[in-house]
């Protein structure tokens, strides 16, 4: 079947932006606290990034996204559009129980999701102070 590629749909009037979310397949690099020389670590870590960035994304995006997937011009500029608006939520990367919520209830079939919401709302906001905290430290 024929089909089109487009961003996610806005939250709002307000939103300026299509802006598409980037899910769990996006990999996070951590190193060990007792790494004894971080800074070199995290300049290698950010050489290959910004070389994978550079080189291979464009690459990857190009061949399999716009050639293979894309099946008219509109949908392959739509993946440049997409790409370039992407954005990263620390909540679900972080796996606050606030990211979980929804998805939890469709699974069970609850309806009611407000009371849980809440509590899940409160948890992660401790939870984002906290790692909020120790980027503060890291700075």
């Amino acid at each position: 079947d024929a089909y089109g590629i487009l961003p996610e749909p806005k939250y709002d009037t307000y939103q300026e932006e299509y802006l598409s979310f980037v899910n769990g397949s996006t990999s996070l690099v951590m190193i060990a606290k007792t790494e004894s020389d971080p800074e070199f670590v995290g300049t290698v870590m950010e050489a290959m990034a910004t070389y994978n960035y550079q080189h291979v994304t464009p690459n990857m995006f190009q061949v399999v996204t716009k050639l293979q997937a894309a099946q008219d011009p509109d949908s392959s500029s739509m993946v440049d559009y997409i790409v370039r608006n992407r954005i990263f939520d620390l909540g679900y990367f972080a796996d606050f129980p606030i990211s979980n919520v929804v998805l939890e209830n469709l699974k069970t079939g609850q309806e009611s999701i407000s009371s849980k919401m809440k509590a899940a709302g409160r948890t992660s906001t401790t939870l984002l102070n906290r790692l909020v905290k120790q980027f503060e430290k890291h700075e």
